[in-house]
């Protein structure tokens, strides 16, 4: 009676082992792994805008194509020890907007979805993501740097900036370039 009882449980967990196997198989998406309660995909990242500055040039490229960052020659430069690019030509670059309240001292941009309010000399941003007129605060972001004016040019923490708007950001030291890798624009 127990050998029965064990083969009938061993074919019913066999049988269920089947059917869930089945049906996550026919859910699955093969980019997707699970490890533990991470997500990971294993599918390559496409970027749709590639943006390549370099420290004391003033010229960047946008996907391979030369574009002067403005007409007085602004260059991106470090300080304090922070890569600080001219964010007009990045936002545009990107077909966002921008703004500047002199009263103020702010830079407020459009850009991907997404409303960014920077002051000059305080390192505290605010985010705001697409949704109910950007009326509400979504994110505080502190940053290490604050933005600076140089040369009348308003100058940003760029990897601060970037990653708000959702770019991966690489530092090449050598040649001291920064490459803003932006992929495709999800609604938030």
């Amino acid at each position: 009676m127990k050998k029965q009882n064990a083969k009938k449980t061993a074919a019913l967990l066999l049988c269920l082992l089947t059917v869930l196997l089945a049906t996550c198989s026919a859910f699955a998406d093969p980019g997707i792994m699970l490890i533990g309660d991470d997500i990971l995909s294993t599918k390559p990242v496409e970027y749709t805008t590639v943006i390549r500055m370099q420290i004391g040039e003033p010229v960047m490229t946008v996907n391979g194509e030369p574009v002067a960052i403005d007409e007085e020659g602004t260059t991106p430069m470090i300080i304090n020890e922070r890569t600080m690019l001219p964010v007009r030509a990045v936002i545009e670059a990107l077909g966002g907007t921008i703004d500047w309240d002199g009263e103020l001292r702010q830079v407020r941009m459009f850009c991907r979805n997404t409303y960014v309010v920077m002051t000059i000399g305080d390192t505290k941003a605010e985010v705001f993501y697409q949704g109910d007129n950007y009326a509400q605060l979504n994110e505080l972001l502190i940053m290490d740097t604050a933005p600076v004016i140089r040369n009348n040019r308003t100058l940003l923490p760029i990897r601060a900036l970037a990653e708000t708007l959702g770019a991966d950001v690489e530092w090449e030291a050598e040649t001291k370039t920064v490459t803003l890798n932006f992929p495709e624009v999800k609604e938030k």
